[in-house]
């Protein structure tokens, strides 16, 4: 999958928009998926993690970046990058933004 070519981000952010219906549907994160605009990068945040909270909880803050850092890893498999400035376990969500390498 590379998501420079639009096929692959258009279904890229289909499969989101499905992850966000699960969301909805299992009630443990909470996801918002932006609409799909061609030519511009996808977008998505998370208002609720789990893991983060259980983090919070437990005093356990400090391992988070190990969880969230691996999304960046994940995206340059798919010749994508991801800009994200906020994190749940760090602020008030989890943002992504998601565009080509």
């Amino acid at each position: 999958m590379d998501a420079n070519k639009p096929i692959f981000k258009r279904l890229l952010h289909f499969s989101f928009s499905v992850a966000q219906k699960k969301c909805g549907k299992w009630n443990d994160y909470e996801m918002k998926v932006a609409p799909y605009q061609k030519g511009e990068p996808i977008y998505y945040e998370f208002t609720k993690c789990p893991v983060a909270e259980f983090a919070k909880e437990h005093d356990l803050l400090e391992v988070m970046p190990a969880f969230c850092n691996t999304d960046y890893t994940a995206m340059e498999l798919l010749y994508a990058r991801l800009m994200r400035t906020t994190t749940c376990a760090n602020g008030a969500k989890c943002d992504y933004t998601i565009c080509g390498d």
